[in-house]
């Protein structure tokens, strides 16, 4: 009689139609992404975080393979949209975190205190003017990136700067200048209604001739302050909430097809 008795065939499981929570597998993966990398842009240079974000995605990358078995290759997308979560971190939402947490951006600051916040990210001036004699442009390939000797160099740029004098000081602790670059069929300036800009300590050109003085602080001019940390953080938040919409279309939509045509 056991011999007639069929044994239940075990049933594979259906990766188009994973029995495991791929939505908040996914949904982790984005903004834990994001949040590891949050320090990075609050506190870090640029091409440093970008670096880190290369580094940290290959573990996350191997995450996602991990789950494949239960969660099907779906999986995959939210590893690859981690990187635009983790991007939107570093160029847009550490810079507002910072802003908010007054812990990278400083207003109102005198060029004599400049030295003082030099450790800041961005600095914005208050009873300063411009030293007319203390002016030039150069041409140079902008530096890219330089560590540990190694130096990637981009495109030939024009860098213009002009010299930073205080209204209440005679002698600054430390030089300041304010800085600008662009392509060289373009010109650059220097408005008045930005006060400042990224903190630059190191030459961000490569040239033989030295045109600041070194040991100098170098602002980025760029227009903004306030309201472009407000921008930056709407676009981050916006950006972060339209990326979790996606995946969500991409985790479900495999499911509605099949209820559909069922």
């Amino acid at each position: 009689m056991l011999g007639f008795i069929e044994s239940p065939k075990r049933k594979k499981p259906d990766r188009e139609n994973p029995k495991g929570p791929v939505f908040i597998i996914g949904l982790v993966m984005i903004w834990g992404f994001a949040v590891l990398l949050l320090p990075f842009g609050i506190f870090l240079p640029i091409s440093i975080s970008a670096l880190a974000l290369v580094l940290l995605f290959l573990p996350l990358l191997f995450i996602g393979i991990y789950f494949l078995r239960t969660t099907g290759t779906s999986i995959l997308f939210a590893v690859f949209l981690s990187l635009l979560s983790g991007g939107t971190s570093i160029l847009f939402l550490g810079d507002y975190i910072g802003f908010l947490l007054g812990i990278t951006v400083r207003f109102d600051v005198s060029p004599e205190e400049v030295g003082n916040f030099s450790k800041s990210k961005y600095l914005y001036l208050k009873d300063y003017e411009w030293d007319e004699s203390g002016r030039g442009e150069f041409l140079a390939p902008i530096l890219i990136r330089n560590r540990f000797g190694n130096k990637i160099y981009g495109p030939m740029m024009k860098f213009r700067f002009q010299r930073i004098q205080s209204k209440t000081a005679d002698v600054l602790p430390r030089n300041v200048y304010a800085l600008c670059y662009s392509t060289e069929e373009l010109e650059c300036s220097f408005p008045a209604e930005a006060k400042g800009g990224l903190v630059i300590l190191d030459p961000i050109w490569e040239s033989d001739v030295l045109q600041i003085p070194k040991g100098s602080v170098g602002l980025l001019w760029k227009e903004g302050g306030e309201a472009e940390f407000a921008k930056k953080g709407i676009f981050a938040i916006a950006s972060d909430i339209s990326i979790s919409i996606l995946w969500m279309f991409i985790a479900f939509l495999p499911k509605w097809f099949q209820k559909l045509k069922n």
